[in-house]
């Protein structure tokens, strides 16, 4: 007796490491899965062309991400009114403000500068954020617009020699076939003389 007993309890203890064990592998891979899924959703609205000018704060809380994960329409309208958004988001506004839980989009922006910058910093600092971009300072938002200027300039600097190059040397050939044709005009056109003694000289009919 005493030994079915301990049989017993081995056996429920074997169980019971199992159903453990298995329960941790499920809770791990639902959050490599989890992890996966709001890298990609990060992607993409990282792919949309924000207004470098502006401030971008987007909240997306956990119980959004599930829903999304699990109902593709609900991902893809919420994915849509954040593209919506990045094409939206212009000046005079500075500050864009997104969230999105289970229920859906809410949405909010700024043009005074100082309200902007106060509700983008507590914004982009909740629990729930997800996505932040910084408005680039208006120094570096000109240095790089002098930059995209510079390399604009070079190209068509560039293409301008190439231009000139090619037009050069279609020149030259053009007027290497003019001055080669005159040339051989004058041969042909030229009379030749013959060589023949002066009969005043010489006393002989030529």
């Amino acid at each position: 007796m005493e030994i079915m007993a301990v049989n017993r309890a081995v056996s429920v203890y074997t169980q019971s490491t199992k159903m453990a064990v298995s329960q941790t592998v499920s809770i791990e891979q639902t959050k490599e899965l989890s992890e996966a899924f709001k890298k990609e959703i990060w992607n993409e609205i990282n792919s949309y062309s924000w207004n470098k000018s502006m401030n971008i704060s987007i909240q997306i809380t956990d119980g959004a991400f599930k829903r999304m994960m699990n109902d593709a329409d609900f991902k893809d309208r919420m994915l849509g009114v954040i593209k919506k958004e990045s094409i939206a988001a212009q000046p005079p506004g500075n500050t864009s403000l997104t969230w999105i839980d289970e229920s859906g989009y809410r949405g909010f922006s700024y043009i005074d500068v100082p309200a902007g910058e106060m509700a983008f910093k507590a914004h982009s600092n909740d629990k729930d954020s997800f996505y932040v971009k910084k408005a680039a300072k208006k120094q570096d938002y000109e240095e790089m617009w002098e930059e995209k200027q510079l390399e604009r300039e070079m190209q068509r600097e560039k293409l301008d020699n190439e231009y000139v190059k090619k037009l050069y040397y279609n020149r030259s050939v053009l007027r290497k076939g003019q001055v080669s044709a005159a040339y051989e005009a004058n041969v042909v056109e030229q009379p030749v003389e013959s060589n023949r003694f002066d009969s005043a000289t010489t006393g002989k009919n030529a």
